[in-house]
C-alpha cells in the first residue's frame, strides 16, 4: 500500500510485513494486483486510482470493503456521533473473553488486541463486530443483524445539511436490519426516539452497570453509556451476566480515548481524541471523576475549520469549563474545507474573560507553551483529531 507521511502506524504495519510506499505513484499498482481499497478521502485523481481505472483494476472504498465482508457473517456494526470506537472494542473485548472468537475491526488501536485496531477470528461464521462510520453514511455499506447506536447530534455538517438530514441517513441505516434484527440505543438521548426498528428494540441506559455490579476501569458517564450498549448486545447474543461483567471489567481502553500516557514532572498527562463540544464535555467530566479536586490544563488542537465556525458558541461553553487552556492551529482537513475566517486566534479571543488561555501557534510551538505551563497544573490533556498527540508524546521524552 502507499501513504502521504510516515507514521507509527505505518511503522506498525512494516513489522508485520506489509510493503508500505510514502507517496502516491502508478508504478505502485502491479500487474499482480486484482483489488484495490482506498480510503474515502483519496480522490479518483490520485495516480493508483487512475492507474487502476486505466487497467479496469476493481476499486472499492474501505467501507464498501467492510460492507462485503458483513454479507459473509452475522454483523454487529455500532455507529453514533460518539462513542463508537470504545463501544466498539468492548464488545470485541468481551465477545474474546466469553470465548466467541469474533472478528473485530476498530477505528483505533486496541492495546488488548494483538494486531492494534483489528481482532483475527479463526471461524469464518463467528459474529464480526466492525465501527460503522457515519460520515458521508458509510455506515450503509454494512448489512447488519444487530445495530447500536450511541447517540446523534449535530456533526459533520460539512457533509449533512442539518439533524434532519442526519436522522434520515441514520433511518436509512436502521432500515437495512432485518426483520428479526435488532436495534440497542441509549434512552436517554431524545434526539434517537424518532428512528423505528424492524424487529427488536433494546432500550438502554447506564443504570445496568450498577444494577450487575460491574466496575469499569475507564472514567466518565459516557463510558458508562458506551458499557451499558455492550451489555446490551452480549445479552442479546446469549453471553451470561457473569461472562459480561468479567469482560467489560477487563477492559482497559484504547488508544487516545482518556489515555494516560504518562506523566511529565509529577503532572499527569492525558492524551485524548476528542473534537467535538460533546467530546470535550464528556473528557471534563471524565477528568474530574478521575482527579477530583486537581487542577486540569486542556491543549486542544481544533480539527477543522467549518466544524470550528459551525459549531463555534459550543466550543466555548465547553472550553470555558477548563482551569486553563492552550489553543494550537486548526487542523486543517483537505477537502472537506469552505471558509477559513474562524480560527484558533477566535477562541481565544473569546475565552479570554472566561478562563486562562493562551495561543499556541504551530503543534511545536504548543510544546514550548506547554512545557512553560505545565507544572501549573496537576493534569494536562491533550484533545485533538489531528497532529497534537506529538505534544502529549514529546513532553513525555523531555521529562525531567
Amino acid at each position: 500500500g502507499s501513504d502521504v507521511v510516515e507514521s507509527d502506524l505505518i511503522e506498525r504495519l512494516k513489522k508485520e510485513g506489509v510493503q508500505i510506499a510514502i507517496g502516491h505513484s502508478s508504478d505502485y499498482v502491479r500487474d499482480s494486483v486484482d483489488l484495490v481499497v482506498y480510503s474515502p478521502a483519496v480522490p479518483k485523481e490520485n495516480p493508483e486510482r487512475v492507474s487502476a481505472a486505466k487497467r479496469d483494476i476493481v476499486q472499492m472504498s474501505y467501507p464498501e470493503v467492510l460492507g462485503e465482508i458483513s454479507k459473509t457473517r452475522p454483523t454487529i456494526a455500532i455507529t453514533g456521533m460518539h462513542g463508537k470506537s470504545t463501544t466498539t472494542a468492548m464488545l470485541g473485548v468481551l465477545f474474546e473473553h466469553a470465548g466467541l472468537d469474533p472478528l473485530v475491526v476498530v477505528g483505533t488501536q486496541v492495546p488488548q488486541f494483538e494486531k492494534g485496531n483489528i481482532r483475527l477470528s479463526s471461524s469464518s461464521d463467528a459474529p464480526f463486530i466492525v465501527e460503522a462510520c457515519e460520515y458521508r453514511g458509510h455506515m450503509n455499506h454494512l448489512s447488519p443483524q444487530m445495530v447500536i447506536i450511541t447517540n446523534i447530534e449535530e456533526e459533520h455538517l460539512d457533509f449533512y445539511r442539518d439533524i434532519h438530514h442526519i436522522l434520515e441517513t441514520f433511518q436509512n441505516f436502521v432500515d437495512r436490519l432485518p426483520e428479526d434484527g435488532t436495534l440497542i440505543r441509549v434512552d436517554n438521548d431524545a434526539t434517537l426516539h424518532p428512528l423505528l426498528g424492524k424487529g427488536e428494540e433494546i432500550h438502554i441506559d447506564s443504570s445496568v452497570i450498577d444494577t450487575h455490579g460491574i466496575e469499569l476501569k475507564v472514567p466518565g458517564e459516557h463510558n458508562r453509556e458506551n458499557a451499558s450498549c455492550a451489555f446490551a448486545a452480549a445479552r442479546e447474543w446469549g453471553v451470561s451476566n457473569e461472562d459480561i461483567r468479567k469482560g467489560l471489567e477487563s477492559y482497559s481502553g484504547i488508544w487516545r480515548r482518556f489515555e494516560v500516557v504518562g506523566s511529565y514532572d509529577d503532572v499527569t498527562i492525558v492524551s485524548d481524541y476528542g473534537h467535538h463540544p460533546t467530546e470535550i464535555r464528556s473528557t471534563l467530566q471524565a477528568a474530574r471523576d478521575a482527579y477530583p479536586d486537581k487542577k486540569l490544563l486542556l491543549v486542544f488542537q481544533p480539527h477543522q475549520y467549518d466544524r470550528t465556525k459551525k459549531l463555534f458558541k459550543d466550543f466555548i461553553i465547553e472550553l470555558a469549563k477548563w482551569d486553563g487552556v492552550v489553543v494550537v492551529d486548526v487542523y486543517d482537513v483537505a477537502g472537506r474545507e469552505g471558509s477559513r475566517d474562524v480560527g484558533s486566534p477566535n477562541i481565544v479571543a473569546a475565552l479570554k474573560d472566561l478562563t486562562r488561555v493562551w495561543f499556541g501557534g504551530s503543534v511545536e510551538d504548543s510544546q514550548s507553551v506547554v512545557e512553560r505551563l505545565a507544572t501549573d497544573f496537576d493534569v494536562v490533556v491533550v484533545m485533538g483529531a489531528g497532529t497534537v498527540d506529538a505534544v502529549a508524546r514529546e513532553l513525555l521524552k523531555k521529562a525531567p
